[in-house]
């Protein structure tokens, strides 16, 4: 089968962070709104009790600086932490900086690295998404394949964006006559 498309590069640690939390918030987005929405409630609580007991200003700012701090780790440092501790971990598995080729066919495409390969149909793709410097195609799995579009060796987005597009249509009925 001949390949339509190919985009090889090697997979940086800020490009895995970028991708991992574009992922991310599908998945882990959700829960963390509920969790903001408990602290803030929970903030709300806090105030009004401490105004009821007559503390001063410092403790409500003391208050506001925590639970601050907790939904910042929530939104910030909790989803960064966890991309480079799974790119610490994919290095290490590669035994350096992996390098991933994807290769585009007419229904399928096929992603290859040091101990990755990975058979795709065009219908589990749901979703194509660019981020600052990636090209994401988001699987039905909550999965993802990175893609960088400036590093096709052959075919580009616009080519790859078509074989899903064709890739999701139903096929059509033949003609009865």
């Amino acid at each position: 089968m001949e390949v339509l498309a190919e985009n090889r590069f090697v997979i940086t640690k800020a490009e895995f962070v970028e991708g991992r939390l574009a992922l991310s918030r599908d998945s882990y987005g959700p829960a963390a709104k509920k969790w903001g929405l408990v602290l803030l409630i929970l903030l709300a609580v806090l105030i009004g009790g401490s105004v009821l007991l007559g503390m001063g200003p410092f403790s409500v700012a003391m208050e506001l600086l925590i639970l601050g701090f907790m939904a910042l780790w929530l939104f910030v440092l909790f989803p960064r932490s966890s991309a480079k501790t799974a790119y610490k971990a994919l290095v290490k598995k590669a035994g350096a900086e992996p390098e991933r080729t994807t290769r585009f066919y007419e229904d399928h495409l096929e992603i290859e690295g040091p101990g990755v390969h990975a058979v795709l149909s065009y219908e589990q793709i749901v979703q194509i998404r660019r981020t600052k410097r990636l090209l994401i195609l988001f699987t039905d799995e909550k999965g993802g394949v990175l893609l960088r579009p400036e590093s096709f060796t052959k075919g580009d987005e616009a080519l790859v964006r078509q074989l899903i597009d064709a890739g999701k249509e139903p096929a059509l009925p033949e003609s009865i006559d």
